[in-house]
């Protein structure tokens, strides 16, 4: 599952928490320093960490959604669009009905449990008792739903209500309704497999008992999820390796010239191995 000549390299540090991995189509690397309000992009040529922007007040967690564009997920129940080349920043709107053709950003690492997933897209919500964010005094049918579009882009971030799981996410898939992939949720401690059936409903089904905040699969099915270390599972949800990290990760993404270079985001620090397959 790894290079012949792999081993973990820490190739950036000094950050409060790197955090919301994501990478472009040439395999630009990209992540989330939510306390420090910055978004940084990867510069592998020079080894560095280049600010591409920090207009975003406290951002979580950052999804490719193409054409150069980053939709990232602020704490304060807002979306915002991030030029990848020069950083340009907006506030987005969001709009109630969402034209034909929409593919989603959906978390699929996110320390909420499955449940917070399907309540958000089947547009369930909860009503606490006052002082509480715990007693539910009453549950909500048909809750607004509002869809952040790139600019002259059909890929959007669904969210409302509470805004669970989005505001507890680590890591974002594309989603066209019908695609299905990997979900970690750190709350219920499971490897889940999840369909979009409609920009309204999941389907999720159990694959694994580890949970996490990120997973990432590989081109020969390897399944690698960031748990407090890196975990590699096959395709039958067996585990079949792990690599102790120095610093808990928190986020993973395949990245590199040839996507063969596993990124993770962990506290502090940037690291990266190599692999011996692309990232899918």
């Amino acid at each position: 599952m790894f290079a012949s000549d792999a081993k973990l390299e820490k190739i950036a540090t000094g950050f409060s928490n790197v955090a919301g991995l994501t990478s472009d189509e040439a395999g630009h690397i990209y992540f989330t320093d939510a306390a420090m309000h910055k978004i940084y992009r990867w510069n592998s040529a020079e080894m560095k960490a280049e600010l591409l922007t920090d207009k975003v007040p406290t951002p979580m967690a950052a999804g490719y959604a193409g054409n150069g564009t980053l939709l990232v997920q602020d704490y304060a129940r807002a979306v915002y669009s991030v030029d990848t080349k020069c950083g340009e920043t907006k506030k987005l709107e969001g709009v109630s009905t969402p034209p034909d053709g929409t593919t989603l950003l959906v978390p699929i690492g996110f320390h909420n449990s499955i449940e917070t997933l399907r309540m958000q897209m089947e547009r369930r919500g909860v009503v606490y008792a006052g002082r509480s964010n715990m007693a539910i005094s009453a549950r909500v049918t048909n809750e607004p739903r509002n869809f952040y579009y790139g600019p002259g882009s059909t890929v959007a971030i669904m969210a409302g209500g509470n805004w669970q799981p989005e505001l507890q996410a680590s890591q974002w898939g594309i989603f066209r309704v019908g695609d299905e992939h990997l979900v970690a949720s750190e709350e219920d401690d499971t490897l889940y497999q999840v369909k979009l059936d409609s920009l309204q409903h999941v389907t999720t089904s159990e694959f694994a008992p580890r949970g996490g905040s990120s997973v990432v699969m590989d081109t020969a099915g390897n399944i690698y999820v960031a748990e407090g270390h890196l975990y590699i599972y096959n395709q039958a949800g067996k585990q079949i390796g792990l690599v102790e990290i120095p610093e808990r990760p928190s986020s993973l993404a395949f990245g590199g010239a040839d996507n063969k270079t596993l990124y993770l985001g962990a506290r502090g620090s940037l690291y990266a191995l190599k692999t011996a397959n692309p990232g899918k």
